[in-house]
């Protein structure tokens, strides 16, 4: 009897040890995350969520959703197969055609599919309707205070219609409509502006993924593109990633505070069992969040000293082994996606400085170099001869990381 009372008071005292000793951890490490400043943003992370309220989904926002919808883009997500407009849409392959015509390296405009030219002749009046609500206030729904439960706009939908917008402007610039393909770029632009303000991590990803369309359009425009010179670098993906990356880690110490799951999904259905253990769960992940937001601040800083355009393939695996740590193997694999999601900002930035270069190009004569404002130690390299101008990059600082982006080259007509 003697022994069956030890063995249960070890089984019910092992617990409560457990969930004493780490709220007690958990509790310190939280004071001393609330209080640490971010380098990258001079922010405290309930600052820089703070920076970020509640706000619900726009008329105009609303306008172009219902537009899309009509032609089968994916704003109101449906299981395969869906209805026949999304069939129909996803067979165009806009985003191939898109990627290919920007993709060339110089400005020539390849001739539109009759596919392609048939949807966008047959759908002139949702095409229009999407180019006048981009002219409104465009604001999707965002409540960061519901963690990861939280609302996040359809990014395939936001997805599509950037591929159709792009599409439609090089279909214009084929047939010398000069006027309705800025028209174009500047609906995208602004659509996806409303993504480069959001908060998560996701949406900055999208974001910088889609602003190659209208900047690879923007290229092929060129002299006519007047006033997007200063525009396209107005906006500095690795400011607002690194700023999406600590609203997320705010947001992942909501979550340890909410449902047993993190917040990041249902907490399962009730019973003895799980009631059981939820505390045992609470106690573990509130540790981890703990222990997860103090790296990630430190990484901040290390990131911040050596700069982003350091995250080549040897910085970026230097970064990724220093958070090996044992039992925190998640914060790893963030960590590793963090990095990733930087140099593609790095890239996005680079394909901007260029475009802008070649906006300017009218400038140049003869040969010479200009230096990088986005990268220190990289120049671009250019020939200009009264037929022709030629741009390149002297030093990917991107090299071997498999990140993909515009070309850092261009040869165009002058």
């Amino acid at each position: 009897m003697k022994r069956l009372v030890w063995v249960a008071g070890i089984v019910i005292g092992l617990p409560l040890v457990w969930i004493g000793v780490s709220g007690w951890l958990s509790a310190r490490q939280e004071r001393a995350n609330a209080g640490r400043v971010w380098i990258s943003s001079g922010l405290t992370i309930e600052q820089a969520a703070q920076r970020f309220p509640k706000t619900v989904t726009s008329p105009a926002a609303l306008e172009i959703e219902a537009a899309g919808n009509r032609m089968g883009i994916p704003f109101a997500y449906r299981r395969p197969p869906g209805p026949p407009e999304q069939k129909v849409f996803s067979k165009l392959n806009l985003g191939t055609f898109v990627e290919a015509a920007i993709g060339s390296g110089d400005d020539a405009v390849p001739p539109t599919p009759p596919a392609i030219a048939a949807f966008l002749a047959s759908h002139a009046q949702e095409i229009a309707a999407i180019r006048a609500a981009a002219t409104g206030q465009l604001e999707w729904h965002t409540d960061i205070g519901a963690a990861f439960r939280g609302t996040v706009p359809s990014l395939m939908g936001h997805r599509g219609v950037q591929n159709l917008l792009a599409a439609d402007a090089l279909d214009r610039l084929s047939k010398r409509d000069v006027k309705g393909a800025l028209e174009c770029v500047e609906a995208g632009w602004r659509i996806n502006d409303a993504l480069r303000r959001r908060p998560e991590l996701l949406s900055q990803i999208v974001a910088a993924q889609l602003d190659a369309n209208p900047l690879g359009v923007l290229r092929k425009v060129r002299r006519a593109a007047t006033g997007w010179s200063e525009r396209v670098l107005g906006h500095d993906h690795r400011d607002s990633t690194r700023m999406a990356e600590q609203v997320e880690t705010w947001m992942f110490s909501e979550a340890a505070r909410g449902p047993v799951s993190g917040g990041a999904g249902p907490a399962g259905p009730p019973g003895v069992g799980r009631m059981m253990r939820a505390p045992l769960e609470r106690s573990f992940v509130r540790l981890w969040t703990a222990r997860h937001t103090r790296l990630m601040w430190q990484l901040d800083g290390q990131i911040h000293a050596i700069g982003p355009c350091a995250l080549d393939k040897a910085g970026a695996d230097s970064v990724i082994a220093s958070y090996s740590s044992g039992w925190n193997l998640r914060s790893r694999s963030i960590v590793k996606s963090y990095v990733r999601t930087l140099q593609q900002a790095v890239r996005r930035s680079l394909d901007a400085e260029l475009t802008r270069k070649i906006l300017d190009s009218d400038a140049l004569t003869g040969t010479g170099t200009l230096p990088s404002s986005v990268c220190a130690g990289v120049n671009w390299q250019y020939r200009a001869t009264p037929h022709e101008i030629s741009l390149a990059i002297d030093r990917d600082p991107l090299a071997g990381t498999g990140v993909r982006g515009l070309p850092l080259s261009f040869t165009g007509r002058r």
